[in-house]
């Protein structure tokens, strides 16, 4: 049915927009975090 598709491709748009989300506050974080070692020094 055409429902269940159209969840199925909701779940999986959530999930990538999620990763996105958080790989980029990832490597925010590790930049952030690289950034004060570098001031510190």
């Amino acid at each position: 049915p055409a429902e269940i598709r159209q969840m199925i491709d909701d779940i999986i748009d959530s999930g990538v927009k999620y990763a996105v989300i958080t790989s980029n506050l990832a490597q925010l974080k590790s930049y952030i975090s690289s950034n004060q070692t570098n001031k510190s020094k």
